[in-house]
């Protein structure tokens, strides 16, 4: 009995030691040299951002200015995510107080069941679903919060010549909050040469936008227009309609998804699609039933951005069209009435 009571304060007194260093310790983040890996010079420095920055710093807006970031971003995520409808499920954690005989018996009990259940053919749960939200209406610049906070961040130059997607990882460990960023993936628009489109994980090669995301051009006759998108896992589909105003689909052959023997994707349930939020009034990105790499993840949200910049344009355009030829309608009018 004194041998047990001797061994339970020596497990509790190992594991404070382990929380204070831990506590104490400093995390040191690696720098990532943009310039190497994505082939581009000064590309960092022609942006102008650091790769290490505090939390004000990405939820800071010149036109918005805030007193209290942490508060802010839990402001806008409890409304925000209230307003999607993603089914997306959390499971509560619970604080076990059982001594190191209890916890030993547990973890032989569960490894027992899973031997047993491993010769049973089993359904594995899909991931549960990611909704990114945009903390104001745009693509060329916001940032993209997910039920845990940042997650990515879009920077456009002054020329609207290229837009970068930034990588955002949290740490607590320290005094404050801070926010680490790391370039994944950037589209520069040229104007006498093919744009061009590039990404960390495919070592900073530069891909033509038109190969990367082709306009689909055998789409069905009054379907809206629909491109290509051909990452390392696969290939799949963006469509623009009323249902999800962008959807994607699982193209025949990829990994994502099951075969769709002669069916047409777009009888298909999307694995990514976009909505309208209305408080605040913003637009998210929801991923589901999306069992790809986390690269080909990054690729997602790349091409949305692109996709959802040219129906922007094209809407804008339609929108100006509109109102010229009511002006010249009301013209016409007022010199009728005249004469």
């Amino acid at each position: 009995m004194r041998m047990r009571e001797r061994g339970t304060q020596d497990h509790v007194h190992a594991r404070h030691s382990l929380l204070t260093n831990r506590s104490a310790s400093t995390t040191s983040y690696s720098t990532y040299n943009v310039s190497e890996d994505l082939g581009l010079p000064n590309y960092e420095e022609a942006l102008g951002q650091p790769r290490h920055i505090e939390h004000d710093a990405v939820l800071q807006s010149p036109s918005r200015p805030i007193t209290n970031p942490s508060s802010r971003s839990r402001n806008f995520l409890s409304r925000a995510v209230s307003s999607t409808s993603s089914s997306t499920t959390s499971s509560s954690l619970s604080t076990s107080t059982s001594d190191a005989d209890s916890d030993l018996d547990s973890i032989s009990s569960s490894s027992s069941s899973l031997t047993t259940s491993a010769s049973t053919p089993t359904l594995i749960n899909p991931s549960p679903p990611l909704s990114l939200i945009f903390d104001r209406n745009s693509v060329v610049s916001a940032t993209l919060y997910s039920r845990t906070g940042p997650k990515y961040r879009i920077s456009t130059n002054i020329t609207v010549t290229r837009t970068d997607l930034y990588e955002l990882s949290q740490d607590a460990s320290g005094p404050g909050t801070s926010v680490s960023q790391t370039m994944v993936a950037s589209v520069k628009r040229r104007d006498f040469l093919p744009n061009v489109v590039v990404f960390k994980h495919r070592k900073g090669r530069a891909i033509r936008l038109n190969e990367w995301l082709r306009r689909d051009k055998n789409g069905r006759p009054g379907r809206s227009p629909s491109a290509e998108l051909t990452t390392m896992d696969g290939q799949y589909t963006w469509i623009a309609n009323s249902t999800y105003r962008l959807a994607l689909y699982a193209r025949k052959g990829s990994h994502t998804t099951m075969p769709f023997h002669g069916v047409s994707p777009i009888d298909q349930q999307p694995i990514a699609y976009s909505k309208t939020v209305d408080s605040p009034p913003t637009l998210a990105l929801v991923l589901r039933d999306c069992d790809c790499s986390d690269d080909t993840k990054i690729e997602i949200i790349m091409s949305f951005l692109v996709m959802e910049n040219k129906l922007r344009q094209k809407e804008k355009q339609e929108d100006g069209r509109g109102s010229s030829m009511m002006h010249a309608l009301g013209t016409q009018m007022r010199l009728g009435s005249v004469g």
